[in-house]
């Protein structure tokens, strides 16, 4: 095989590892950052109406 070829193959074979490992891991990921997103919500402090000036 060429050297390109090689590349090539190392290349879909690290990107499928990769791709394989983020759909086994990132299901985790969701609900941790689903959590903080609820708690960071909770604190945004409500915006008050701006008074226009005329």
């Amino acid at each position: 095989m060429a050297p390109i070829d090689m590349f090539g193959w190392l290349l879909c074979v690290l990107l499928t590892i990769s791709f394989i490992a983020s759909i086994i891991f990132l299901p985790k990921n969701i609900d941790s950052e689903e959590k903080s997103d609820k708690v960071f919500s909770k604190s945004i402090p409500i915006k008050k109406e701006i008074k226009k000036e005329h």
